[in-house]
């Protein structure tokens, strides 16, 4: 499992960094306390009834600081799966708040960042990094040596590696409050490719979460130019800025996913597919397809609506999405191929191949070395 390696590592570089970066120099890491999950369900709607968003975050911050980050996700996915909480919530910024806490609880050490668990693509490491540097608790050049330090690590999957440096992305915006070209700049000093790029798009993650706050205008965007500010920075950073702007597209066509797909098509040249890859995304996210299909007469499985969703794509491009959506589905949570391959035999006959054949390509990005090993073993006794 990534999350238990990410511990395996931590604990090893723990004593290293701790001297750097432990919250007040000093402090000794303080474990979470053991828990009962199914009693913290019970305590959790005793407190909140009825239950609303506002109860739960108490909740889930008292969770967190006395049994750690992984009690609070474990609670949300329970209230979740039982009806309690609605599934247009996007479990991804329920973990962001998660991070927060872990951070403010724990100190913003690699000790306490192992805590996070991988589930809703690791909001909760994104989140950590996002409170560390935005409250100044920790410096950018020693979160960074964080995320170094996991990068080193051959057991971790490509995917965990490149989180770590989009949670500092994260961060790195918070602490620059929101100058998207200072932010930019932080995370080019970074040493290498994969991880100026990752810090990148949690830099341009966090400029679109503030612009859908309404900070708009403080990130570049615009009222009468949809693919503002991307179309307008330099050839380097658009690939990340349009992987990253499905949140404003929707918000500037109210949720129109053919009208927002449409416009991609105005993309400055070699930047359609990410704008157009960045709808896609949005087809197998649970919380963003409840609110997509509200403009839909006919729903059917979150397959079904994942696929009537990329139809909406323009003439020729409806493939983008297929192939975007599966890299969403596999991406989140559980990477389950056979839910993948379910998937790709929803889509229309003609997309079939391509989505069958991306199944192998996301799956080498998204599974630790170890677990590649050892399903190649079994390949081999097997034949």
């Amino acid at each position: 499992m990534v999350a238990s390696a990410v511990w395996r590592l931590t604990a090893a570089i723990g004593a290293a960094c701790f001297g750097v970066i432990g919250l007040h120099g000093t402090d000794a890491f303080r474990p979470p306390e053991p828990y009962n999950l199914e009693q913290l369900y019970k305590r959790t709607k005793l407190a909140c009834q009825p239950i609303t968003l506002s109860c739960l975050q108490t909740q889930f911050q008292a969770i967190t600081a006395q049994h750690g980050p992984r009690a609070a996700i474990e609670l949300f996915t329970l209230l979740q799966g039982r009806g309690d909480v609605s599934a247009v919530v996007d479990g991804h910024h329920i973990a962001h708040h998660i991070g927060h806490d872990t951070a403010a609880a724990f100190g913003p050490t690699a000790q306490a960042l192992a805590l996070c668990p991988p589930s809703y693509n690791y909001g909760c490491m994104h989140g950590f990094f996002q409170h560390a540097l935005g409250m100044d608790e920790i410096t950018a050049g020693a979160a960074a040596r964080i995320c170094d330090d996991l990068a080193r690590e051959p057991s971790l999957s490509l995917k965990a590696k490149v989180s770590c440096y989009h949670g500092y992305g994260h961060g790195v915006m918070e602490s620059a409050d929101h100058d998207l070209p200072r932010a930019l700049g932080i995370c080019y000093k970074l040493n290498t490719l994969s991880a100026v790029e990752g810090c990148w798009q949690g830099v341009f993650m966090e400029n679109v979460d503030a612009a859908l706050d309404g900070k708009w205008q403080q990130g570049g965007f615009s009222l009468t130019d949809p693919l503002a500010p991307c179309d307008e920075l330099k050839d380097r950073y658009r690939y990340q800025c349009f992987i990253n702007h499905s949140g404003w597209l929707m918000k500037f066509y109210d949720d129109d996913v053919a009208a927002a797909a449409q416009s991609c098509l105005k993309a400055p040249p070699g930047s359609s597919a990410p704008c157009l890859d960045t709808i896609g995304l949005l087809a197998t996210n649970s919380a963003w397809q409840n609110r997509l299909m509200r403009k839909q007469s006919r729903k059917g499985s979150f397959l079904e609506n994942a696929w009537t969703l990329c139809q909406e794509f323009p003439e020729g491009h409806v493939g983008d999405c297929v192939t975007a959506a599966l890299d969403n589905l596999l991406n989140t949570n559980t990477v389950d191929p056979k839910e993948a391959q379910a998937f790709c035999d929803v889509v229309g006959e003609e997309y079939r191949s391509a989505c069958a054949g991306r199944i192998g390509l996301d799956l080498r990005y998204l599974t630790p070395p170890e677990e590649k090993s050892a399903a190649k073993a079994g390949d081999k006794a097997a034949n």
